[in-house]
């Protein structure tokens, strides 16, 4: 029996045999699909793809960024490589001052020192991240790899509503900065859509990559200029120093595994949160879930806001260093109870990539600058903003999210794996903060226990809560009165999260066909490889051939 859905997808799937690339941007996969083309593996597409998104989607993305990665190689075997941003070794647990009582985000501090500036830097890991899996698993040159993103940098492209609306919405703080104000802000006023963005100095800061590769940042000229630009700040001046740059070090990892009815959901481990949460919330869905609700019931969508609701109290109760406690039988076996509204920081831009190739690589890959634009600021001379990821931290002393010199943030990011039986069969992940995981986990339980094709798993309305406000997307909008029954605070909201970007191996159970998907909240584009090069034996009528043309 086919399944009614109350919403109709707006965007349609791409299928191949052989590769498959999903992002948040059209040229971004693009730039992987043309790397694959040319003889790359998942590897040399994915440094194309994060290279080039840095281009053009530099408000969600770029090499002053961090972010997540999970990887299946052909052998079947995984690894989860974590490139969260660290706090520099100067930084202390009271070294912001919280903005106290009434504060919209409980976040907030005085003069938003952690959101905006020099001191909202953490150290970067992005960069090292992408090189260093190139490096050991890569196929074609770095330089050719970068090559696409230079070419977009130089050239310019011609920027879309989603990107022009970002400018915008950040154009009251980037305009105090002389750099930025450069590139978004020329004549002082923010790019609209159709406008072409030209960045002539982040190109030649690729380049600088492309020949030198993350020593550039780490210890070279790039990293200079962004200590150079944090120590020169009006005080509150940045802390970071050289030596917290050559000391960063991403971690290799194996996955945490999370069993749902007979998958395996390859997430990120601690101490990323996400992966934990979304283990938990998996369990607890499949202990409470009745299967013969359908998409919209509402009693299974009041089933998903309670999971999320615990999921967020147990994060902030436990912290990063809480998953052995969260995932515990007795955590996941006590009763499903409503607890106190808690609202972590929020940070919600961020983008991802998925890509499979003709050997069965599977790449799952967040990165992000935390916020919008990230400290929204400028390195001079370079076309790249840093992060601002100790916004991620809770500015009060002595808590589990509390500042420590050297410390991981926590991050929402969860890009996932999924196998069943050891066989591949997604890729998914996608940008939006605290509502990533949520989001995923309810995509998971779209495709496994709903049975939706790929596009209306990705596009399906969400629900979203961390125990307090309630957010509803339109295509829900007709189950609200049910839910205000149960939900004080109801708010429908155009969006939750941004843009999906999966892959499927045929139908989920691996089989030969690729589809990729994205969905309507970003500029996704999926793009696959099919085809193969001419049979041995073709020539185009050769010389000794008879037979007449």
């Amino acid at each position: 029996m086919t399944l009614a859905l109350p919403f109709l997808c707006k965007k349609a799937p791409a299928t191949s045999r052989e590769a498959m690339v999903t992002a948040n941007q059209p040229l971004a996969s693009l730039a992987g699909a043309e790397i694959l083309a040319a003889g790359g593996n998942a590897f040399d597409a994915a440094l194309a793809v994060l290279t080039t998104l840095s281009v053009t989607e530099p408000m969600m993305v770029g090499v002053l960024g961090a972010g997540l990665i999970q990887i299946r190689l052909p052998s079947g075997q995984h690894l989860a490589l974590d490139a969260l941003a660290n706090a520099p070794s100067a930084a202390r647990a009271d070294m912001f001052t919280p903005a106290g009582p009434g504060a919209e985000d409980p976040f907030d501090t005085l003069g938003q020192a952690n959101l905006n500036g020099p001191q909202a830097v953490a150290v970067p890991g992005s960069l090292l991240a992408w090189t260093e899996m190139h490096r050991l698993y890569g196929r074609l040159p770095r330089a050719d790899c970068l090559d696409p993103a230079i070419r977009w940098a130089r050239r310019g492209f011609e920027i879309s509503p989603y990107l022009a609306g970002a400018i915008r919405d950040c154009a009251p703080e980037m305009s105090k900065d002389a750099a930025a104000r450069k590139v978004y802000l020329p004549g002082g006023e923010p790019l609209p859509p159709g406008a072409r963005l030209v960045q002539s100095d982040m190109a030649q800061s690729l380049q600088l990559i492309a020949k030198e590769g993350a020593a550039a940042l780490y210890g070279g000229q790039i990293g200079q200029k962004l200590i150079e630009r944090l120590q020169s700040a009006p005080a509150p001046a940045g802390i970071m120093q050289m030596q917290d740059l050559l000391d960063y070090a991403l971690i290799w990892d194996q996955p945490l595994e999370a069993e749902f009815r007979g998958f395996t959901v390859h997430c990120p481990p601690p101490p990323a949160s996400g992966g934990v949460a979304m283990a938990q919330m998996l369990a607890r869905y499949a202990q409470h879930a009745d299967l013969r609700q359908g998409f919209d019931d509402p009693e299974r969508l009041q089933l998903l806001i309670d999971i999320q609701h615990e999921a967020f109290a147990d994060r902030a109760g436990f912290g990063t260093e809480g998953a052995a406690q969260i995932l515990s039988e007795a955590n996941l076996t006590k009763p499903l109870a409503r607890p106190a509204p808690h609202s972590p920081a929020k940070g919600r831009d961020t983008t991802h990539m998925s890509v499979v190739d003709r050997d069965g690589t599977m790449i799952s890959a967040t990165s992000t600058l935390y916020c919008m634009f990230g400290a929204q600021i400028m390195l001079p001379e370079t076309g790249l903003m840093p992060n601002n990821y100790m916004r991620t931290f809770d500015p009060v002393p002595g808590r589990a999210m509390s500042i420590a010199p050297g410390k991981r943030t926590p991050a929402s990011m969860a890009p996932v794996i999924v196998t069943k039986a050891g066989t591949p069969a997604y890729a998914i992940g996608m940008p939006g903060g605290t509502r990533i995981f949520p989001s995923i986990f309810q995509t998971l339980v779209n495709l496994i226990d709903l049975k939706m094709d790929l596009q209306s798993a990705v596009e399906a309305p969400r629900v979203w809560s961390e125990g307090g406000l309630v957010e509803v997307e339109p295509g829900l909008s007709h189950r609200l009165p049910d839910l205000q029954k149960r939900n004080a605070d109801l708010r429908p909201v155009p969006h939750i999260g941004g843009g999906m970007a999966a892959i499927a191996m045929g139908d989920g159970l691996g089989q030969a066909r690729l589809t990729g998907a994205t969905c309507w909240r970003a500029d996704g584009h999926a793009v696959g490889i099919s085809g193969e090069n001419a049979a041995p034996e073709v020539r185009f009528w050769p010389r000794a051939s008879t037979e007449t043309p």
